[in-house]
């Protein structure tokens, strides 16, 4: 794009390694700028860090209470800042500020996204349990395996009351089974904005099926602003087709646990939502 003009910017969950050269090369040829939003400086993605860094000062220094944030609230406050720092950017559109992360930052992108009504375009990549999967559908990535060292800190303590059996000594059903809320909700809270979500063939443990029931179930209230939800007229979700028409897009490619095969059709649907 020319100096005089504003460009849409995809903010990218992440900062390790040469993550700008590779959405910057993504991005260009589509005339979109990018901002990489390296999070571990601002919370780290541990638990120990839960008395430190922002959630650390805002509970000054003390253990959360069971419903103060967890680390992906957290990063989706940081996003907002930076939303707020490119408002005043003039080669920037602030009209359109797209928010994608892969797996955990996937989940990190939804839950900003539902929260952040500036972000105008989502890509939450094949993001699992927390994310886009519906936790009550007991396959893959369960919410249990959210709740073990390494993931805990994502969420609210209060979440965990949702783990574990239903019936004590009885496998199934599961406790999540009781929940109220699901991925579905926490989508709804998007619209009407657009949502790409993806999966993969070899990707099972993220659930694509049950990404795709989200996308399903979360369609009525994007009708309820008028618009369409997830327009699919297949039995089920077919490899490596992109299903753009409504404001809800889902694809799952052949392949593993990556965003790199959604990028065209992203900004295929991007450029007839975004018009």
């Amino acid at each position: 794009a020319n100096s005089s003009s504003k460009v849409p910017v995809m903010i990218i969950f992440g900062g390790f390694g040469n993550v700008l050269d590779i959405y910057w090369k993504i991005a260009c040829p589509h005339g979109w700028g990018v901002c990489v939003y390296k999070l571990q400086t601002l919370q780290p993605d541990n638990g120990a860090g839960l008395t430190s860094y922002l959630i650390g000062l805002v509970n000054k220094g003390n253990w959360r209470r069971p419903d103060d944030w967890g680390t992906l609230m957290a990063w989706g406050w940081g996003v907002s800042r930076l939303i707020d720092y490119l408002e005043t950017d003039p080669g920037v559109d602030s009209k359109k500020i797209g928010l994608t992360g892969h797996s955990r930052y996937g989940k990190a992108t939804l839950v900003t996204m539902a929260f952040e009504p500036r972000v105008a375009i989502g890509f939450p990549s094949d993001a699992g349990s927390l994310g886009t999967k519906l936790n009550r559908r007991h396959w893959g990535q369960d919410l249990e395996n959210s709740t073990g060292a390494n993931e805990y800190h994502w969420m609210a303590g209060s979440f965990f009351k949702w783990t574990g059996e239903l019936v004590p000594g009885q496998y199934l059903p599961r406790k999540i089974e009781e929940c109220p809320v699901d991925a579905h909700s926490l989508l709804a809270l998007c619209a009407p904005r657009p949502v790409f979500i993806n999966g993969g063939t070899n990707s099972t443990w993220c659930d694509p099926y049950g990404m795709y029931l989200t996308a399903k179930y979360a369609s009525p209230v994007y009708e309820l602003f008028g618009k369409k939800g997830l327009i699919m007229t297949d039995h089920k979700p077919e490899v490596d087709k992109a299903y753009i028409s409504g404001s809800i897009a889902f694809r799952y490619h052949k392949g593993g646990h990556t965003d790199a095969p959604e990028w065209p059709a992203f900004f295929e649907f991007a450029d007839k939502e975004l018009k």
